[in-house]
């Protein structure tokens, strides 16, 4: 989504009525910007959707798909760990409730929401056509359902917040409920999905997109104590719709389904945009932390000689992939050579990740643009977080199914279409690997899904929800790490020690923080 100087003086305009600090005007200097004297106009409540858009990842720090909040899951799963940078503490469990990444998380979906509160408050004060109110308040909804459904697998019960923050009474709710806060969920989602068109510019909500992050509320609410018998029958019933509905399609080859350069592609279904080149305070570029301090004599020697001669700044090495994340991928399966940065040529001859300057394998291809380079510096290298694509909605249909009544036939064609596509590689060879799955017992088969996701899906964001979703982060961590001391505590995340500290404040503490 194109962004101009109207959508950042909007931005200010709606982040000045998020509450996050002790501090409020006790009076409104008459001059002064406010949501009452911006929003007269459609045009006005489309500047201020985008900066709704806007509040998934911009500014530095405290951002949230743009950086912090993907942290927490980076970290707190069996995938990256960091060589420099200061976040080594969530890494390895020694974080608290003072965490800097996880205040700035909330404190940064709570932004977003009290964004879109302020605009959905304007929206009946405008004089529009029913249709496009109904899809600024579709998109809104989208937004801020999706939202809460991070908030809520992250942080368990927390305030609903439905109305915009303007008093201080309105901003220290108590906790809702998770079953609460799902059924709110669940509510903003199906408006979207009923009301949303099934294409719109990139970067915007669709139907479609709705109705795959509901199929993931679904899935993630039949394994919590707020689960309702239907749960993995209506995840399993909005995937098959999405498989069938023509809208989307798996791309060919894995390498295009990922990546820049093939943003918005036939597969995705959502993603967060980052301009870093236009906005350099946006810190969404991955890219620049996940690439080899020596990418150019390694991973791209092509281009070596292109830009010979040219000041030299390459990747940071800030986030490698842990060594046996690396391990568990079998060595012919082509989405391997497509994930990790590891194996390379330099001086002409074939080395290994054990001979970078950072000796881990790397994670960046999902991260970068491979096909256009702007000059030497990891910097430019910007890439977009994708935050559902169809492969997941496969992979989610077949789980559900599996949960319901094993693996059935439908089960088996939902993973093995996944399969199917890795084994085809390229288009041009293939190897047999990996083969169809057949004859497994329904929990052998809840096994193979999760580690289809940990392959297919690796480094987007989902690895940690999935362990803690099937009950396995404690005991990997036990296995792998058993000094980090994980418990059960660490099946969500603090609430944090800033918010309760607040005057007034009303929240309580998660269990054992």
């Amino acid at each position: 989504m194109n962004r101009n100087i109207i959508f950042r003086i909007i931005a200010i305009i709606l982040t000045t009525f998020t509450v996050s600090c002790e501090d409020y005007l006790t009076e409104s200097p008459k001059t002064f910007l406010s949501p009452e004297t911006v929003f007269n106009t459609k045009n006005d409540i489309f500047a201020g959707t985008v900066a709704v858009y806007d509040a998934l990842g911009n500014g530095a720090g405290a951002n949230y798909y743009g950086r912090r909040f993907m942290y927490l899951n980076f970290f707190c799963s069996d995938e990256i760990t960091s060589i420099s940078l200061v976040d080594k503490n969530l890494d390895n469990f020694t974080f608290n409730a003072t965490e800097t990444n996880v205040s700035n998380s909330w404190s940064s979906m709570y932004n977003l929401i009290n964004r879109a509160n302020v605009v959905l408050a304007n929206i009946p004060k405008v004089a529009m056509s029913e249709a496009d109110a109904k899809q600024f308040e579709g998109e809104l909804k989208f937004l801020r359902g999706l939202t809460f459904f991070n908030l809520v697998r992250t942080f368990g019960d927390v305030p609903l917040q439905d109305k915009p923050t303007a008093l201080l009474s309105d901003a220290y709710k108590e906790r809702s409920p998770i079953a609460d806060v799902y059924k709110f969920i669940i509510s903003d989602l199906t408006y979207a999905k009923d009301n949303l068109a099934a294409t719109n510019q990139n970067g915007r909500a669709t139907s479609g997109a709705a109705k795959g992050i509901l199929a993931k509320v679904h899935l993630t609410r039949a394994s919590s104590t707020a689960k309702e018998a239907d749960d993995y029958q209506k995840c399993a019933t909005l995937c098959s719709e999405l498989i069938s509905g023509g809208t989307y399609s798996l791309m060919s080859n894995f390498e295009k389904a990922i990546g820049k350069e093939d943003a918005y592609n036939k597969e995705s279904m959502f993603e967060v945009e980052f301009q870093r080149q236009n906005f350099p305070n946006e810190l969404g570029n991955f890219g620049v932390f996940m690439m080899p301090k020596d990418p150019w004599t390694t991973v791209f020697p092509t281009l070596n000689a292109a830009y010979s001669g040219q000041a030299a700044t390459y990747g940071n090495a800030d986030l490698v992939s842990e060594i046996q994340f690396f391990n568990r991928f079998n060595p012919l399966d082509y989405r391997r050579d497509q994930t990790f940065v590891w194996t390379a040529v330099k001086g002409g001859a074939p080395i290994d990740y054990t001979k970078f300057v950072v000796p881990y394998p790397h994670c960046p291809f999902k991260y970068i643009n491979r096909n256009k380079p702007t000059d030497r510096s990891g910097y430019t290298f910007e890439g977009n977080v994708k935050v559902l694509r169809l492969a997941d909605v496969y992979l989610m249909k077949a789980e559900a199914l599996n949960e319901i009544s094993g693996p059935t036939t439908d089960a088996y064609g939902a993973i093995n279409a996944i399969r199917t596509r890795a084994r085809n590689r390229d288009g041009l060879s293939t190897n047999g690997y990996p083969a169809d799955l057949a004859g497994l017992t329904k929990e052998t088969f809840r096994d193979a899904v999760l580690d289809e996701r940990m392959i297919e899906l690796a480094f987007e964001g989902h690895r940690w929800y999935d362990l803690v979703r099937t009950n396995r982060l404690v005991s990997l961590y036990q296995t792998l790490h058993p000094e980090y001391g994980v418990t059960d505590k660490n099946l969500l995340f603090p609430i944090p020690k800033d918010q309760i500290d607040l005057k007034g404040s009303k929240l309580t503490q998660n269990t054992g923080w």
